[in-house]
This record gives C-alpha cells, sequence and structure tokens, in this order.
C-alpha cells in the first residue's frame, strides 16, 4: 500500500483539524511500514523472503477444490510449519512483536499421524482409561512437538542484542479448557516458554489454586514492559500472578 501525495492533499485541505491530525498519524504509519519493508527490517535488507522454504508446498493456479487445499489433513503440519517459520522470520526481521497461532479450531475434525478419530472426537474420550483417551493423549504430544519446533526455531536465530529471538521473547501454550469432558474451565494448564529478556525464569512448575488465568495475562504484559494492571475479568482482583515473576 502505498499513498498518493495529490489526492491526500486535497483530502487534508477538506477535513477539520482533528480529522486532519488523524489522517497524519493514519499516512505516517503507513510511510513506516513502506520504508520497514524497503529496509528489510532491522537488518539493513538481510530480511528477505527470497530464500523462504515453502516446504514443498504450492497450490496450484486456479484451484477451486474443496475444502481448499491449505485445510487438507495431509498439509496441516506443513501449513503449520510455515505459519511458525513466518512467525521466526518476522521477529527476526522486527516486522512484528506479537503474533498468534490457532492450530485448527475448538471443533476440529482434523486427524494427524493416522489417529483414526478426530481431534474434537477424541476431546470427549469419557473414561480416562479408554481407547479414545489414549487417542487424545496423541493428540497432546503431536501438537508439543509443534510447540517444540517454535521454541527451537526462536532459539536458533539472534536477536539485534545477541540475545536468541527465543530468551527476549514469551511463547504463551494455552487451550480453552481444563477437562474437554465437561468442558470445565478450572485447573487449566499453561505453559510458557522463553526468558522475555530476562524477566521470566522458566524450569518450574507453578500452581496458583484456582486464581484467574487473566492475571496470568497481565503477567506477561508486564515482562513485555505493557504497563497494565488487569486484562478483562477481575472477579479475582487485579494486578498480575504473585509468584510468578
Amino acid at each position: 500500500m502505498s499513498s498518493n501525495p495529490t489526492m491526500l492533499t486535497r483530502l487534508n485541505a477538506r477535513l477539520g483539524t482533528n480529522e486532519r491530525e488523524k489522517l497524519e498519524k493514519h499516512t505516517a504509519s503507513v510511510r513506516e511500514v513502506e520504508q520497514r519493508i524497503l529496509d528489510g527490517g532491522s537488518q539493513g535488507g538481510v530480511c528477505t523472503t527470497g530464500n523462504f522454504n515453502s516446504g514443498g508446498f504450492t497450490v496450484p493456479e486456479g484451484w477451486h477444490g474443496y475444502p481448499p487445499k491449505i485445510h487438507l489433513d495431509e498439509h496441516f503440519e506443513t501449513i503449520g510449519k510455515l505459519q511458525m517459520d513466518l512467525i521466526t522470520q518476522s521477529f527476526a526481521c522486527d516486522m512484528t512483536r506479537v503474533a498468534t497461532l490457532m492450530w485448527s479450531h475448538p471443533v476440529s475434525p482434523t486427524r494427524v499421524e493416522n489417529i483414526d478419530q478426530g481431534h474434537h472426537d477424541t476431546s470427549h474420550y469419557g473414561n480416562r482409561d479408554s481407547a479414545t483417551a489414549q487417542k487424545f493423549v496423541q493428540y497432546k504430544q503431536y501438537f508439543m512437538r509443534q510447540f517444540r519446533y517454535l521454541i527451537e526455531s526462536l532459539d536458533s536465530r539472534l536477536d539485534s542484542d545477541g540475545n536468541s529471538l527465543l530468551f527476549n521473547s514469551i511463547i504463551f501454550l494455552c487451550s480453552e479448557l481444563g477437562d474437554s469432558n465437561d468442558h470445565d474451565h478450572k485447573d487449566m494448564p499453561f505453559i510458557l516458554a522463553g526468558n522475555a529478556g530476562g524477566a521470566l525464569q522458566t524450569g518450574r512448575y507453578l500452581d496458583f489454586d484456582g486464581d484467574a488465568h487473566t492475571k496470568l495475562l497481565v503477567s506477561i504484559a508486564n515482562m513485555m514492559d505493557v504497563s497494565i494492571d488487569s486484562f478483562g475479568y477481575t472477579g479475582h482482583g487485579r494486578g498480575g500472578l504473585s509468584g510468578l515473576v
């Protein structure tokens, strides 16, 4: 996207003071993004897509199949790894500071590694000793391997200060449920990886005895120098989790 100086000049002349100020801020932000792209991020032209490895995945021109090719189970892991590669590359180039990745969706029918039931179906496993429960465990192990891929990817790249991208980042792994059998939100497990530039000590198991996970989000924001004392629900109080940092 680029700005048209002539059009902007004409529009600017027709706006009031407040609207003109908003337009100037918008065009300045567009120019900043343009310049960052032209500069190739903070590494002066090193950050390009020329050598990006797509894992051999392509969508043929004119493809109109359903479901879309990127949604087919056979490409699920490849697409996920490409997304993680983009996250690593974007962080390395300082093109963004925040990324989110959702693997499929909450009622996903996705099947991986020859598991004969869809992911969502196995989440309602009934008895903990059932065959379905074992398949659910297989799915969780599969997604932990993907999580490891992202950790190792960020750990393999250096940031501008000489630390790894992983050291300077926080990866927040979460699920929307604690017990999928009952759609229960109690005792929800979360995993944090990375050191937030030294603000977070990892290698620990912490139990916060049912405190609100929104406090965890506050703690994460604070560790990344975002000064907030609440995020969403405040029924358990404000501030972050005591003892996390």
